[in-house]
Order: structure tokens, then sequence, then C-alpha cells
């Protein structure tokens, strides 16, 4: 199975941020824009792993999530791959509580490391992908004239994803979640809420 450590947004934010996309898609030609059910803040892609490794995996992810306090972000400005003078991938930055975010995203990235293969990245960038195989652009200017801003929200738990891959495009699914700051609830000593 193909799997993926992620953060959701809250429905709120979805909305306000589907105003924002549907005013780029007016201005960008785009071979591919991620539907809104796809949207979602990537901790740690893993790629194809075999049931046992997921389950060893889904132990730690469990464990990383309980020593993690909840934190806020928002997502704010456009960014893009591999800049914005050569667009080719559109994102959304995320920004507000960025230094718990960072921590998670490299325990999440230690605790699978010695148990998956993973690709070696440069560092992590966090940002939510609204546009892939975006002709070359230049969108220096994007932030200027099209700033974008949505308001914080808590982050209580991050999701272990499938991606389901089809003709169609990509399907992710939320396979399993874990809640920040307490055991969840299949775990030994989780408090019901």
């Amino acid at each position: 199975m193909r799997l993926f450590v992620g953060l959701s947004i809250p429905p709120t934010v979805a909305r306000q941020l589907a105003g924002y996309v549907e005013r780029a898609k007016s201005k960008l030609q785009a071979a591919h824009w991620v539907p809104p059910q796809n949207w979602h803040i990537t901790l740690l892609f893993l790629g194809e792993v075999s049931p046992d490794t997921a389950a060893v995996l889904r132990r730690r992810f469990a464990a990383v999530a309980q020593q993690t306090h909840p934190f806020s972000l928002r997502l704010q400005d456009w960014g893009a791959f591999p800049n914005m003078k050569r667009a080719k991938l559109l994102w959304v930055g995320v920004n507000g509580e960025r230094e718990p975010l960072q921590r998670l995203a490299e325990a999440v990235r230690e605790t699978a490391a010695d148990v998956v293969k993973l690709e070696k990245t440069q560092s992590f960038v966090p940002h939510l992908t609204v546009s892939r195989k975006v002709p070359a652009l230049d969108l220096a200017h994007f932030n200027d004239e099209w700033p974008l801003l949505t308001h914080d929200w808590p982050v209580q738990q991050m999701h272990l994803y499938i991606s389901h891959l089809s003709p169609r495009g990509a399907r992710y699914e939320i396979w399993e979640s874990y809640p920040l700051g307490r055991p969840s609830a299949d775990q030994p000593g989780a408090v019901e809420s």
C-alpha cells in the first residue's frame, strides 16, 4: 500500500482556500488542479509499504502524536516549485506555529527511518499543493496581486493516509488518525473523549 503522513485542514479553511484557488484558476493554465478532498499538508511520504511494516509504523506514529502538543496553523501566501519565477507546481504556504510543525515532521521522519527507505530530501517546506503540471510560469508578483491568508485553526491530530492511484488521478483516504498530546482510542491506557 502507498502511504504518507499528513495533516488535514478543517472544512472552514478549505472553503476559504477554495475561493483563492478559483481566482488562481482564472489566471493560470494548469494541467491538473488538486481536488479539495485531496488537500492536505504532507509531513512524510512513505511510498509503498508492506502490511507488516505498516503495523510497526502505526504504533510508532501513535507514540509520536502522544508526545506532541496541539498547535495552530494558517495558510498564507502562494509558493511554487522549483521557485516563483519558474513555477511548475503551485502551492499554498503554511504559517502559524511552524516550530512545533517542524518538530512533528522531524519526529515522524526519525521514527520511520529505520523501517522504510525514505527519499533523501532537502529541508521540510510545509505547504499544501493546489496545482501540478503548471507550464513554467513567472509568478513572482502573484502574492502582491492576489494575497492569500486564512484564519488560524488548531491542529489536534495527524493522519496516516493511503494513496489510491488510478487513471482518473490519486484519491487520498485517511486510514488512521492520531490525536496529538494524548493516546489514540485503540492504544492501551487511552482515554475516551
